[in-house]
């Protein structure tokens, strides 16, 4: 039947062609629009099934595969196609985890660590309760922490503290006032604890800073170093000027050459919510005055109001460094690493597990991995404290003029070893069996308030190769802040973070990662054990 026959008909029984053509039109529009997105699923399917596909071509992953190794480049031109793949599977379904996180694990074989953690963090966002996101992010940012720490560094924040001050002549009121000399009241060296602003980790960290208040600046020359051609800092208010009203500061930091005038290389306005935060990080490329002779300004101006009230700011831990890790230091990947791992529920007691199932199976680096990222975690970081301690902030808690309140360890693998005090020092020692992991410990009971301490010292010294593994109970919970800790050779003074009101136990052990064909002696002295 034709169309003319069927209009007429349709005129005959005078229906409406409107209704008809609109019912029509409308049953093809959801036609068209269901295969929109049945297309756009299935297109995002294929180009990651085919990424998919791809990576187990281009990406080798070290046996025994553990959870916390890294993938190596097999095929670059089979990881090139993948991310062709994955960026086509993103433009159709860009809600979706999956293509970041794989496109993630491209950018880890590679070492790309700044693609790797904004792919993680994407897909962290898009699936905030896997828990695989959480492990895969902390992981990049873990190795950025690493570059960070072992890069070649020269600190700055000393030097700055001696630089000349440009400020008013106007005293305010600051710590640093010297009678006659209003200027001084500008700068200052100091130190801040603050946590990272916006990383998610509460966790205070204590730097050291050159105090500015606004209006001012300090001016370093210095030559530039071939291999630590950028600068790295942190951008703070003192923790005792939360509260006084500051709305924030412009930080700026110039170069003068020596052949050219000055040029404004890194400007960062802190607002009075970032401020209050805790610490922000920046840096600034050096690397066009590699080797040359250069002036540093670094300045402070106060907030849009122009009012300086309560603006207490400071530049702290100022250091010459690499690029590479001036630029992830700027991520603050530490603080970043510990909040992605305990929001996966990555604990320090799970890791603590984890290194001793490492340990027992002689994976011994995969043991250190592990006892590192537990003390990290719980914010346990041991320190090696400064000298010129302050005798009048210490509480002795054992001096060792007697052992008598020592223990041995119950259920501790204890060796044929000895624990005894000679001229106020305690000797741990013992001679290991061959091909036997051995260990030595002694519990000591101090049972005693804590509530206005943050930290437990201890000096001491030992033998070569002998390893410290600290355990400690406060408020009835037991952390092990130190885990296979090779100790010093000469006396230092170790502080380890400490935090509750009751210390109820302290047992230290000395010990192996692994066991040995010969015998040697282990051993372990302690001049005193205190809080600060």
């Amino acid at each position: 039947m034709s169309l003319g026959k069927v209009f007429l008909i349709l005129q005959r029984r005078r229906l409406s062609i409107r209704p008809l053509m609109l019912v029509f039109i409308l049953s093809i529009l959801l036609l068209v629009g269901e295969w929109r997105v049945i297309g756009r699923w299935v297109l995002w399917a294929y180009n990651v099934e085919r990424a998919g596909q791809l990576i187990d071509r281009g990406l080798t992953w070290p046996e025994p595969r553990h959870a916390d190794t890294l993938p190596r480049v097999s095929d670059e031109e089979a990881l090139d196609q993948a991310l062709g793949h994955l960026g086509a599977a993103v433009r159709w379904r860009p809600d979706h985890p999956h293509a970041y996180r794989l496109a993630g694990r491209i950018y880890m074989a590679r070492r790309e660590w700044v693609k790797t953690v904004e792919a993680f963090e994407q897909a962290r966002r898009l699936a905030p309760r896997h828990p695989m996101a959480d492990w895969e992010v902390g992981l990049a940012y873990e190795q950025m922490a690493s570059v960070v720490a072992s890069a070649p560094t020269v600190p700055l924040t000393p030097l700055l503290a001696e630089a000349p001050v440009e400020a008013p002549g106007v005293p305010v009121d600051t710590p640093f006032c010297r009678p006659g000399k209003p200027r001084t009241c500008y700068a200052g060296p100091a130190t801040f604890q603050l946590p990272y602003a916006g990383t998610g980790d509460p966790t205070p960290v204590e730097h050291p800073v050159l105090f500015l208040h606004p209006p001012a600046k300090v001016r370093l020359s210095l030559r530039v170093p071939t291999d630590q051609t950028a600068l790295r800092f942190l951008l703070g208010l003192d923790p005792r000027a939360r509260e006084w009203g500051t709305d924030g500061a412009t930080f700026q930091l110039w170069v003068e050459p020596s052949d050219s005038q000055a040029l404004l290389l890194f400007e960062r306005h802190v607002t009075d919510e970032e401020a209050r935060a805790g610490w922000v990080p920046g840096w600034a490329d050096l690397t066009p005055w590699a080797g040359q002779q250069v002036t540093l300004v670094f300045g402070t101006e106060a907030g849009p109001s122009g009012d300086a009230t309560g603006d207490w700011y400071g530049w702290g831990d100022v250091a010459l460094t690499t690029p590479e890790a001036a630029r992830y230091a700027a991520l603050a990947p530490l603080a970043r690493m510990r909040a992605a791992w305990l929001d996966g529920g990555f604990n320090g007691e799970i890791m603590l597990v984890r290194g001793d199932e490492a340990r027992k199976a002689k994976r011994y680096k995969e043991a250190m991995r592990w006892y590192e990222r537990a003390a990290r975690v719980t914010g346990q970081v041991l320190d090696v404290f400064p000298a010129g301690i302050q005798a009048q902030s210490l509480l002795i808690l054992e001096s060792f003029a007697t052992s008598a309140a020592w223990h041995p360890c119950p259920w501790c693998r204890n060796t044929e070893g000895s624990f005894r005090v000679n001229n106020g020092l305690a000797e741990m020692s013992y001679l290991n069996k061959k091909e036997e992991i051995q260990e030595f410990s002694f519990i000591f009971f101090p049972d005693v308030s804590i509530g206005g301490f943050d930290r437990l010292l201890l000096r001491m010294k030992g033998k070569p190769g002998t390893l410290l593994t600290l355990e400690i109970v406060v408020d009835g919970e037991r952390s092990r802040p130190l885990n296979y800790q090779p100790v010093p050779v000469d006396w230092e003074v170790w502080s380890i973070p400490l935090r509750g009101e009751t210390l109820d136990e302290v047992l230290i052990g000395i010990g192996e990662m692994e066991s040995v064909n010969i015998p040697e002696e282990y051993s372990l002295f302690i001049d005193w054990i205190a809080l600060q």
